[in-house]
């Protein structure tokens, strides 16, 4: 059972769900596809009741990583650079190096800084380019839209505005690591919840991530963690067929329509949540020291 005042989950259930995206890993037998379960199981072994293998895990990244850079074509596999730069930082805050994952981190930011402005000046490529610059990667920081300043000056809009504006208005607060007070956080987490409660998982993950990272968690954050929560199977898996607003195809594979998805949104939130705990903590005990 889990003993550690931060943890959500038992030792039993992190390990459980590490197997499912383990054979997730070797179903897709490909590096370039192993890259989200490996994701997944590596948020999970920062949990404080996981016990990880960091030797194991690092030369799966290692082999991956490897992967990506012997594609004849790598521009062609449309990677999303945050996960690879999520393992990255997890692997190296273990103080373990893989050198092959750092090459295909070098090349990033070449590759944003040759995009048009207008792409640049996006929340996803901000926030790529803001978290490669924390890594000591040199790259170029664009402003945001016009339209985008004016999202995040307007909070009366975070209401009304779609996802897609939700999840830019998301990214550009982490690109920028603009501290969210008690109101702004409280405004975020229930937009959050409804998100959740249309099942509309990404989205809803992706508020919570940032109010955990940027905010002051309160009563409705903890609402949202605890409905993710509630979405876990009893093999390990997350989510519910059934809840879906709009169900997949019949001929869809459910596991990478819903399962892994849904999985990995999980482990990542839960490891945001357990990272803004601790930090939390450590504020407080050094409040009582001084």
């Amino acid at each position: 059972m889990a003993s550690n005042k931060l943890d959500r989950l038992t030792t039993e259930q992190i390990a459980l769900t590490s197997k499912y995206l383990a054979e997730m890993t070797e179903r897709f037998a490909s590096p370039i596809a192993a890259i989200q379960p490996l994701f997944g199981r590596c948020c999970l072994a920062t949990l404080p009741s996981s016990i990880p293998c960091w030797d194991t895990l690092t030369r799966e990244v290692a082999w991956v990583a490897a992967g990506i850079l012997s594609h004849p074509d790598p521009a062609s596999l449309s990677l999303d650079p945050l996960p690879i730069i999520e393992i990255y930082t997890m692997v190296k805050g273990m103080d373990r190096e893989v050198p092959e994952m750092r090459q295909i981190l070098e090349r990033v930011g070449p590759d944003l800084d040759a995009l048009s402005q207008e792409v640049r000046s996006t929340g996803r490529v901000r926030q790529i380019t803001s978290a490669l610059s924390k890594l000591g990667f040199p790259n170029q920081l664009a402003k945001p839209t016009k339209e985008a300043k004016n999202l995040l000056r307007e909070k009366e809009s975070w209401f009304s505005a779609p996802a897609l504006q939700l999840a830019d208005l998301a990214d550009h607060l982490l690109a920028d690591d603009i501290p969210l007070d008690e109101t702004d956080t409280k405004i975020l987490s229930l937009i959050a919840l409804g998100e959740l409660r249309n099942y509309h998982l990404d989205i809803g993950c992706k508020l919570l991530r940032t109010v955990l990272q940027l905010g002051v968690p309160g009563e409705e954050t903890r609402d949202g963690v605890d409905f993710i929560a509630l979405q876990r199977r009893r093999d390990g898996r997350y989510g519910f067929l059934d809840r879906l607003a709009e169900k997949p195809e019949q001929t869809a594979d459910p596991d990478t329509a819903l399962f892994l998805p849904m999985t990995l949104n999980a482990a990542w939130l839960f490891k945001t949540e357990a990272a803004s705990m601790a930090m939390s903590s450590a504020l407080a005990a050094v409040g009582e020291t001084a």
